[in-house]
């Protein structure tokens, strides 16, 4: 008899059939989603619509849809095994190619009305197939090493394949899954033995191997090992979720009820806080929750109330200010329950016995265990994961402030150097960093750079969310000033007093600012700032962009046109622009011949801004006065340049603007904000522009 040919005889058919369903499993399967759908329906409020009724409609098309395949002669699904099977290959190897990308992995292929992932397909064909391989392999020949190899390739290979996208908790599910149906088919014990000795290897190497060169594993996948095993190694992070869930299914008993005696914590709602009460049943103390409107969760606001009359005052004011609100103690003293007659009200002991109240996110449930502080506007309820991508140098300065300004700007965030790239939502970026590949960060919402200057980024083919430059008060103040003490030192001629080896007395009165021509070609944010710091000392300022601005205090230009007509005349030029292909050489050897005689030009901006060889002729000719250049296009500035060695030029090593952690911290943690607000982003690059 053929393969295809092969019936299973003696079964029932037709409606007989659901007499053979197992019934206890079936009964075990809906008490299960019972529960589910009850857990739904609480946590929504008591809104059954919310979440628990499309889940009891989901559950309904799927229990409606497994009897429907129960009803078919089991013969056929025997028949389509292999077939199911090798479509389901087909399909993983199709997501190698066509597959689309979502939370780090590659896993699911757009069929249009819907996405399809072929790994969850994989996980019953190779059931499917396995059953029928031994159906139709006699017992005699289970153990054999060719007929156990054969399963083993099944199995292996589209666990291979899945293992690519990378999904390693399906991969590990088909091993398994494989791995028992060999066992149930009677496959000797010895070739489990094998792997089980096999995998305590495994996982011996793995743990051996952390710390050293030949590591196996990345740091966060380590961490979280660690975490699983103790939750309490990063209580504020990973193991938090772990912790509440213990603390959640073990405090409150069958009722979910926290008991104001035990020696616990409770967190409310991050945005909101439930009006609570003391409640004395049976002379046991609980804290419960009363149905009064939701009220902004703040430091001296009324938190519990006395119930019924006569008394209705306040039992306890929350106070912190310490904290600022972001952990409010509770319970203090003995305080009344409110039930009972005035005067014979009984008092609760329950002094000290709950200790905090934090914040709990979105899920506006009186939870217990608020083992950390929580950030008072903590966005949805979940942990941010910023990754500090700016360098080993640099994170030493930014270990401390950026988590301050974050948790200052209400957010709840992880900031690390070493994060799991598929849970990663922010990255703080240096382009000097480690970091050049963006395409693992699937999650991530927006990298925030830690420079104004974006041109070594601006054109990274898989950098596709959006990019901030920073632009903070400190940057902008430290341009300002750096831009103002050169202007200055070039107006007042300071040079020819630092520099007189002949000490020669020649009194000369500079001219007025009022009577000096500069121009700032840059109308960005530190143009502008420029302009304005310029402006206020009287000096004649110009202003020149790409495209029209209006700053005050500033004749402006724009445009080819407008360029020449800033430059003609200008007695000091300040160089502000982006490097982008179009800014390349703004100040050439054409350009350079408009300024006035003897003019200065500055240079914070980026050093592919001026032709170097048209600047040191220019120099050498006697047209133009100084140059004070702090960027340059190879830095650190090789110490054979010319620069270094001429007269008419001073080098400051790339120090007109740098980013100070303090205020720069601030803008990231506004980003931050702004992206779990759902609000633009400041400063973002147009990469078309290239800035």
């Amino acid at each position: 008899m053929s393969y295809l040919e092969y019936q299973v005889k003696y079964v029932p058919t037709g409606l007989r059939k659901l007499l053979y369903l197992n019934w206890p499993l079936v009964i075990l399967v809906t008490a299960v989603a019972c529960i589910g759908f009850l857990m739904l329906y609480s946590v929504a409020g008591g809104d059954l619509g919310r979440w628990a009724e499309p889940q009891i409609q989901r559950f309904g098309l799927g229990m409606a849809a497994m009897l429907f395949v129960a009803m078919i002669p089991i013969y056929v699904w025997r028949n389509l095994a292999a077939l199911a099977y090798l479509a389901s290959v087909i399909l993983l190897v199709l997501v190698e190619f066509i597959g689309e990308t979502g939370m780090g992995a590659q896993r699911w292929i757009d069929l249009g009305f819907m996405r399809l992932q072929p790994s969850e397909l994989m996980k019953i064909t190779l059931v499917m197939l396995l059953a029928a391989y031994y159906d139709w392999l006699p017992m005699t020949k289970v153990s054999r090493p060719l007929w156990v190899a054969v399963p083993l390739i099944l199995i292996l290979m589209p666990t291979y394949l899945v293992l690519r996208q990378p999904d390693l908790g399906t991969s590990l599910l088909l091993v398994m899954g494989g791995g028992t149906m060999m066992f149930l088919a009677g496959v000797h014990w010895a070739y489990f033995g094998s792997v089980v000795a096999a995998g305590i290897g495994t996982i011996i190497a793995v743990f051996e191997s952390r710390g050293t060169p030949w590591q196996l594993l990345a740091d966060y996948q380590y961490r979280r090992i660690d975490t699983f095993l103790d939750p309490t190694v990063d209580p504020t992070g990973a193991g938090y979720h772990i912790t509440q869930a213990k603390i959640a299914l073990g405090s409150g008993g069958w009722t979910g009820r926290l008991h104001a005696g035990d020696p616990v914590a409770a967190e409310l709602p991050a945005r909101e806080a439930h009006r609570l009460h003391l409640h004395h049943p049976g002379g046991r103390v609980r804290l419960r929750r009363r149905d009064h409107p939701a009220d902004p969760l703040r430091p001296h606001h009324l938190l519990l109330r006395r119930l019924g009359p006569p008394e209705q005052g306040p039992v306890l004011l929350a106070r912190d200010p310490r904290r600022g609100g972001d952990l409010l103690p509770v319970l203090r003293g003995e305080h009344g329950d409110g039930h009972g007659p005035g005067p014979g009200r009984r008092r609760a002991p329950a002094a000290g016995q709950l200790r905090r109240l934090g914040h709990a996110g979105a899920a506006r449930r009186l939870r217990a265990g608020a083992i950390r502080p929580c950030p008072q506007a903590k966005i949805g309820g979940a942990m941010i994961n910023v990754l500090f991508a700016g360098g080993s140098a640099r994170w030493d300065n930014y270990a401390k402030v950026l988590p301050a300004a974050i948790a200052a700007a209400g957010i709840e965030a992880r900031v690390a150097t070493d994060l799991d790239p598929a849970e990663v939502d922010y990255i703080v970026y240096a382009p000097n960093g480690p970091l050049q590949d963006f395409r693992p960060y699937t999650r991530a919402k927006a990298v925030l750079n830690l420079w104004a200057g974006v041109e070594d980024v601006v054109d990274n083919p898989t950098l596709t969310i959006p990019l901030c430059r920073m632009v903070d008060a400190g940057l902008k103040q430290g341009m300002v000033e750096w831009v103002l003490a050169h202007v200055l030192r070039h107006h007042l001629g300071i040079d020819d007093h630092i520099v007189n080896p002949g000490a020669a007395w020649v009194p000369r009165d500079p001219p007025l600012a009022r009577d000096r021509t500069v121009a700032v070609l840059g109308l960005g944010e530190l143009g502008r700032a420029c302009c304005g710091a310029l402006a206020a000392l009287n000096f004649r300022v110009r202003g020149w962009s790409r495209s029209a601005r209006d700053v005050p205090g500033t004749a402006c230009f724009s445009g080819a046109e407008g360029l020449d007509a800033a430059l003609t005349g200008a007695e000091i030029v300040v160089l502000l622009l982006p490097d982008t292909p179009a800014t390349e050489n703004t100040l050439n050897a054409r350009t350079l011949a408009l300024l006035a005689p003897g003019a200065a030009v500055l240079n914070p901006g980026r050093g592919p801004l001026i032709d170097d060889d048209a600047l040191l002729a220019a120099l050498d000719s006697g047209h133009l006065g100084h140059a004070t250049l702090d960027t340059f296009r190879l830095e650190p500035l090789p110490k054979d340049h010319p620069f270094w060695a001429h007269p008419g030029v001073t080098v400051t090593p790339h120090i007109a603007s740098g980013t100070r952690p303090g205020t720069a911290s601030e803008v990231i943690a506004e980003n931050i904000r702004r992206g779990e607000a759902g609000e633009p982003f400041l400063f973002v690059v147009d990469r078309s522009l290239g800035y």
